[in-house]
């Protein structure tokens, strides 16, 4: 696995990290 394609994955992941936490207050508050 390329540096490139890991940090390409690591920032999407974390990405979606982000939305999900967001989605998840917005709905419970």
């Amino acid at each position: 696995m390329s540096a490139e394609l890991k940090w390409s994955l690591s920032t999407v992941v974390l990405a979606l990290a982000v939305i999900v936490t967001y989605s998840l207050i917005a709905v419970t508050h």
